[in-house]
Parts: structure tokens; C-alpha cells; sequence
């Protein structure tokens, strides 16, 4: 290490923390050339002494603050935020800043340039900025459910970049980025349909057959009825997959959807929590439910977005659950237990429940902590859920030391949960 170097790191180390650090600053204030001090600040953050932060550039930070900086691994942000992985170079980089991508080809350049280290660019519907991004190795993060082109994707391969993609705007992908540190406290602004649905899907009355296949199709498997609008995007009916899989392509959608009819079944309003979703899509026995605001078809939400939910937020309501749900038996031979819910739960809460359960029994079980959801799957053994959850019932189904499947339910649910440690 040059003289030169080591004065530059010895300048930054006694700097304070929190300090911003960039390499105009020092290549002015030592009289040092820019790519010197670009240097410089490379080895100062090989040594733990600076960190560049996601839309804060790069700081100066303690010992402690170094040894927290895996959160900002790409794999954990993906886990935690629930992202869908489209290309992935099977790599897991330390991101180094993070990128929004809602400018000019020129400003994301001259943004590029300002930083250094694994950059990762969030958005939407701009493919001359992802493909830009990607020129500049920024690995990319792609907003509202966008859709790439084959040459943005060929582009990703080649550069062996990460392109990920995401139903939420980029102010919840930055907001839940911003809240990793407080994975299990959720600020209820986040728990709502609205937040979590995906961009909605338009069947028009006056369309035909193949624009329902061109629209729906994909999603088809989840829920054989489908939402019609008018002209004002009002929901104006229902659709049934049966009555489409007997039809020509050309069929007037007008000779086939049911009108006047109840559309509580399939949607759920915009302003619903997401607990009501779940308790909703639990008691319909569906996997997709219609959003709508003032009739209005705002969007759709499937059960994987109630899951990614879940898996952002973590368990909830941990501590009262502690004091209020009672074990009352265990059957060691079969890695049974059984537990005593308390009337304090309603229907809403009662998936949340089985879920802390479920948690509190895989960390009783292998005596390790660290255990968090990797993904589920629930449904309702009665259709009338009238009966009051008062037993519980936890069964580890298989277990390794980084993974584990539990099986728990009541007389009206019942749920897999399969957990895996951080």
C-alpha cells in the first residue's frame, strides 16, 4: 500500500461516523487525484472503515455498523422483500447503493458515476433505462409486475446480471428496504390489499373469448370466476371459466358473463386489510380475489401475495400469544403438540396465531432460534366456519437443521408452514 494510500485511509478513519465520504471531497480537501482517492475509498470499504448506503452514498461507519452490513446482501433483500427472480447469475453480491431509475439516460449515468460498488438499479416501464443499466453493470430491479423485452433479458445473461421483479410501486420497494432492520414491525400503512395487489386485468363486456384467454388465462388455475367492467371500468358482472372453455374464440364475452348478480364471492375492497384478505380467501376457498374501490376494478390479488406479506412481515402478535396460548399436551414420539387458543383471537387473527404456534414449537423442538417463514399453504377443512377455533394442533412433519415443514390446525383450518433458518 502506497504512503499516499495509507494517508488518505488514515484521513477517513478519523473522520466521524456517519461522516459522507466521496471522492471529490477527498481528492479537494488532500489534494489528491480523483481515481487516488477512488482507490482509496475501495480499500476503505474492503476494510470496514466506510459502507455506501442504499439513496445515502458513501458514509463513514463503525466496526459494528461493518458486521450488520450482510442485510444488504442481494439474496437477503430478495428473501425479505419477497421479489421474483427472473434472471439470476446464482451470485449473492453486497450492494453497495441503490439506484432509481425514474430519470434521463444522462442522469442515470452521471448517478453511476457518483458511486461506487455492486449498484442495483429499481424501474418501472423504461426499457431504454434497464438496458442502459445494465450497460453500466447495475444489476436491475423491475416494478409493477413490468415486462421485459427478449433483448433486456439476452442483455442480462450476457453482462451475468441479476433481473429481478416486483408488483409493488418503487415507494414500497424503497420503504420495505428502508424498515429491513425492523423485519417484524410493520408500519400498518403497508397492511393493506392496495399495497400488495398486482396491476389490474381489464375484461370488457364487449370484448370476445380470446381477449379473456389473452387476459386471464395465466392466472386461470386459481378461481373459475372472473370480473367483466363497462366502459367506466366498473365491474359490471361475472365470468365463469366453464362456460369460456365451451366457447369459440370468437364469442361476444356480452352472450356469456351473469349480470345483477353478487360479486362478494370474488372481490375484496381496496382499503381491506391484508388479515381480511387471508380470513376471505380461506372462507371462499380461493386463491384469487378481485379488487375493487367504489365498484371499480382496481386490481387482483393471489394467495402467493398474501404469502409474500407474511413473509415480509414475519410472525405477529408474538408476545401476547406467549402469555395468553396455553400447551396443554405433547406427544414427543409423534413431535405433537397441542395448544389451548384463547377467545381473545378472532377469525381475522386466527391464521397469525397458527402461525406463531407452528414457530413456537419448531424453536422448542430443535432448541435453535433463527427460524423464519419460507412459504405456506392453508385452507379451510369446513366450509362453515361458524365453529370457534379452540384447539390447535402442531406437528413437525420433517426436519433438518436449516429447514423444517410443520403441519398445524384447528377444527376449521389447516396449515403447512415451512421454515428455514436465517
Amino acid at each position: 500500500m502506497s504512503k499516499k494510500q495509507n494517508y488518505i485511509l488514515d484521513y477517513i478513519k478519523n473522520l466521524e461516523i456517519g461522516s459522507k465520504v466521496s471522492i471529490r471531497s477527498l481528492a479537494e480537501n488532500l489534494s489528491v487525484s480523483e481515481g487516488t482517492a477512488y482507490k482509496a475509498i475501495k480499500k476503505a470499504e474492503e476494510l470496514g472503515f466506510v459502507h455506501t448506503r442504499p439513496r445515502a452514498g458513501t458514509i463513514r461507519i463503525s466496526v459494528n455498523d461493518s458486521q450488520n452490513i450482510s442485510k444488504f446482501t442481494l439474496n437477503n433483500i430478495i428473501k425479505q422483500l419477497g421479489l421474483s427472480i427472473i434472471i439470476s447469475p446464482n451470485t449473492n453480491p453486497l450492494l453497495s447503493s441503490i439506484i432509481i431509475g425514474d430519470g434521463s439516460v444522462n442522469q442515470l449515468r452521471k448517478e453511476s458515476l457518483r458511486v461506487s460498488g455492486i449498484k442495483l438499479c429499481i424501474v418501472g416501464d423504461r426499457p431504454e433505462i434497464q438496458s442502459e443499466a445494465l450497460n453500466l453493470g447495475m444489476h436491475i430491479l423491475v416494478t409493477n409486475n413490468t415486462t421485459l423485452s427478449d433483448a433486456t433479458l439476452s442483455l442480462a445473461i450476457e453482462k451475468k446480471l441479476y433481473v429481478l421483479s416486483s408488483h409493488h410501486s418503487c415507494q414500497n420497494i424503497l420503504y420495505m428496504i428502508q424498515n429491513i432492520d425492523s423485519y417484524h414491525h410493520l408500519d400498518s400503512s403497508m397492511d393493506c390489499v392496495n399495497d400488495w395487489m398486482k396491476t389490474p386485468q381489464y375484461l370488457y363486456y364487449n370484448d370476445i373469448v380470446s381477449d379473456w384467454y389473452r387476459t386471464y388465462f395465466p392466472i386461470y388455475a386459481l378461481n373459475d370466476k372472473y370480473v367483466v367492467v363497462d366502459d367506466d371500468l366498473k365491474i359490471c358482472g361475472l365470468l365463469k371459466a366453464s362456460s369460456i372453455l365451451n366457447s369459440s374464440p370468437e364469442e361476444k364475452i356480452s352472450n356469456l358473463y351473469e349480470r345483477n348478480i353478487d360479486l362478494q364471492q370474488c372481490t375484496i375492497a381496496a382499503s381491506a386489510s391484508i388479515h381480511e384478505l387471508a380470513h376471505k380467501m380461506v372462507q371462499e376457498n380461493t386463491e384469487l380475489l378481485f379488487i375493487e374501490q367504489n365498484k371499480q376494478l382496481k386490481g387482483f390479488i393471489t394467495a402467493n401475495d398474501v404469502l409474500r406479506y407474511y413473509l415480509y412481515t414475519g410472525p405477529h402478535f408474538s408476545q401476547q400469544l406467549l402469555s395468553s396460548v396455553e400447551l396443554i399436551e405433547e406427544i414427543i414420539p409423534d413431535q405433537k403438540r397441542i395448544y389451548k387458543i384463547p377467545e381473545m383471537f378472532n377469525e381475522e387473527q386466527i391464521l397469525d396465531v397458527l402461525l406463531e404456534i407452528s414457530l413456537d414449537h419448531i424453536n422448542y423442538f430443535s432448541n435453535l432460534s433463527g427460524w423464519v417463514l419460507n412459504n405456506s399453504t392453508f385452507f379451510n377443512t369446513e366450509k362453515n366456519l361458524s365453529h370457534i377455533n379452540t384447539h390447535a394442533t402442531s406437528t413437525i412433519i420433517s426436519y433438518s437443521e436449516f429447514s423444517c415443514l410443520c403441519e398445524t390446525e384447528t377444527n376449521t383450518y389447516k396449515c403447512l408452514f415451512n421454515f428455514i433458518r436465517k
